[in-house]
């Protein structure tokens, strides 16, 4: 994705999810056409895949998407998220991103 100047060794999963936030709240149309392309399924699991859709079904909140993943192979929890809260008393980085939000007060 040639979005900005080129950095050496850059975060793939951060720039995937940065541009993906700019896409939606951004209301960015460059951004989003570049992360939704037409192409050929993919099955989630190199082996078996078609047999644990069959046998549990697709996983609703891939259904019809490009990604093909059986509904009993990828957590879905809400425990495993991290209230904000508790979030920024964990991590230093979202501290400091917690308090520049709020204007350093």
């Amino acid at each position: 994705m040639n979005f900005a100047p080129a950095a050496a060794g850059p975060n793939i999963e951060d720039t995937l999810l940065f541009a993906s936030v700019e896409g939606i709240d951004g209301s960015d149309l460059r951004v989003l056409s570049v992360l939704v392309y037409a192409g050929p399924r993919v099955d989630l699991l190199t082996t078996g895949n078609a047999f644990q859709v069959k046998r549990h079904g697709e996983d609703p909140r891939f259904a019809g998407g490009p990604l093909r993943a059986p509904a009993n192979v990828l957590r879905d929890r809400d425990a495993d998220v991290l209230e904000p809260a508790k979030l920024v008393h964990r991590h230093s980085a979202w501290r400091a991103r917690d308090f520049a939000l709020i204007g350093g007060k």
